[in-house]
């Protein structure tokens, strides 16, 4: 299995259409603001709201025991229909994809 990486996104985008494990997260709040980032298994970039929600990882600025910067292995998690990464507010992600 070769791992590739959707390299560093600071905005949503589509990672990859069709199937595909999604291995791990990489990020990083980048200013002192809460940040959201999701991910869902869909095809296509417009319709994330009619998706399967995978993950969801929450920044707090307010919060001291929020991390500014985390790594989250999802061991191959299956996504049949694609990987869309949705971010919302002051965050860095990179997600590694076979």
């Amino acid at each position: 299995m070769v791992c590739r990486t959707s390299f560093i996104k600071t905005a949503s985008d589509q990672i990859v259409v069709g199937q595909s494990k999604l291995i791990s997260l990489h990020a990083v709040r980048t200013a002192a603001s809460t940040g959201t980032i999701k991910i869902h298994d869909v095809s296509a970039q417009g319709s994330a709201a009619l998706s399967n929600e995978v993950c969801r990882i929450i920044f707090d600025h307010t919060n001291p025991s929020s991390p500014t910067m985390i790594e989250y292995d999802m061991h191959g998690v299956l996504c049949t229909q694609g990987i869309y990464l949705d971010i919302t507010g002051d965050v860095a992600v990179s997600v590694e994809f076979a």
